[in-house]
């Protein structure tokens, strides 16, 4: 498309988004913005954003959240007055040196030359729940990443499909799984947890929107004898609270029950003793045989076709045929124009364990390759 073109949408769709500001506008004006600015701009300027902007971004970010520099940037600072609030107090270059790259690549923006202010991203890594993201993609993402291309060089470019040989391995140099690794590194973990309760905050529900109509194919002909709703490998039990929080009085007493690990299971007990809990791996068959319901949230992403394959045969096994039901809340990847948050977690999911994002004939297959059928996406 021609840049006058491009020049013609954005005026289109930006007063049709100052209107309306819905998130389908706000999305197509992001997306013409970006198609324009990738006209406009030079590919020599392009090349050098990316190996020389995207790369310093992260450091600056990190010695930025180190210092805990935005924590004390809620309204416009000079840089002398911000460096006597954090520990570089004593180096005012240095601290000016991090906020102009800070600034250059709109992490927070500069109205006059040495005064800086917040913006609505620097705000938000105010909060630990989603700064910690940042932590994670330095402490996993980010060398995992980094050895991808190492390893695909070496196992003659497929995708990983083995979980005990993944570009992780090739980057933390260990024989551990993945969530060995992680379980004992503290900070790891205590990241990954944190990045996980902080991910969901304001985004959409399967339970707070048209996703799937609970009520009518879950809830409706489920009887008192059998458990209404097994979450397997739920974590901390987010999913049941929130189907309590907004069902409960229909619910009424039918069983919602959390599968975890063992050391799930005990931090669970210790923050949520009302939820109902039980010891067991995806990989086994589930204890609890005929439930109405089997959930698994974010699971089969992280894992090879073949691993997934092993936990939804278990599934299959403890289901009762014609009345229980599997639901798998995962992303769905276009066939074409996948956002760039889908794609990116594609690729970590690649680098981290071996998983994938797919697309809707990827978990046809995957499902009915399992020996189930899938009835609605």
């Amino acid at each position: 498309m021609s840049i006058k073109k491009l020049l013609d949408s954005v005026a289109v769709i930006g007063e049709a988004f100052t209107l309306r500001p819905t998130d389908s506008t706000r999305k197509q004006l992001v997306d013409v913005l970006g198609k324009l600015s990738a006209q406009i701009i030079p590919p020599t300027e392009q090349l050098l954003y990316l190996a020389w902007a995207e790369p310093a971004r992260p450091a600056a970010l990190t010695t930025a959240l180190d210092l805990g520099l935005f924590e004390h940037m809620t309204q416009p600072i000079s840089v002398e007055n911000l460096s006597k609030k954090l520990p570089c107090s004593t180096d005012v270059l240095l601290l000016n040196r991090l906020l102009q790259h800070l600034a250059a690549t709109f992490v927070i923006s500069s109205p006059s030359p040495q005064i800086y202010e917040p913006t609505p991203l620097s705000l938000l890594l105010q909060d630990p729940r989603q700064s910690v993201a940042l932590r994670l993609a330095s402490l996993l993402h980010g060398p995992n990443l980094d050895a991808l291309p190492r390893y695909l060089s070496t196992n003659g470019y497929k995708s990983p499909a083995d979980s005990k040989d993944l570009p992780f391995h090739l980057a933390h140099e260990t024989k551990q799984s993945p969530w060995g690794w992680g379980s004992q590194r503290p900070e790891v973990a205590r990241a990954f947890a944190l990045h996980m309760s902080g991910y969901h905050i304001g985004r959409p529900n399967w339970l707070n929107t048209d996703m799937y109509p609970f009520e009518e194919r879950v809830l409706k002909d489920a009887d008192d004898d059998h458990v209404l709703f097994l979450d397997v490998g739920g974590g901390m039990g987010d999913d049941i609270a929130n189907l309590r929080a907004r069902l409960g009085n229909i619910i009424g007493n039918k069983k919602l029950v959390l599968q975890e690990r063992e050391t799930i299971v005990a931090r669970v007990k210790q923050s949520r003793p009302e939820l109902e809990v039980v010891v067991g791996d995806f990989f086994e068959e589930p204890k609890i045989k005929g439930a109405r319901a089997y959930f698994l949230h974010s699971v089969l992403h992280d894992w090879p076709d073949e691993e997934c394959q092993k936990i939804l045969r278990h599934l299959k096994g403890a289901m009762t045929s014609g009345y229980s039901r599997l639901l798998i809340y995962e992303n769905v990847l276009p066939e074409q124009n996948a956002s760039w948050k889908m794609t990116s977690l594609d690729l970590i999911m690649m680098a981290n364990a071996g998983g994938m994002e797919k697309t809707e004939g990827l978990w046809k297959d995957l499902v009915e390759s399992s020996g189930l059928k899938v009835n609605r996406i």
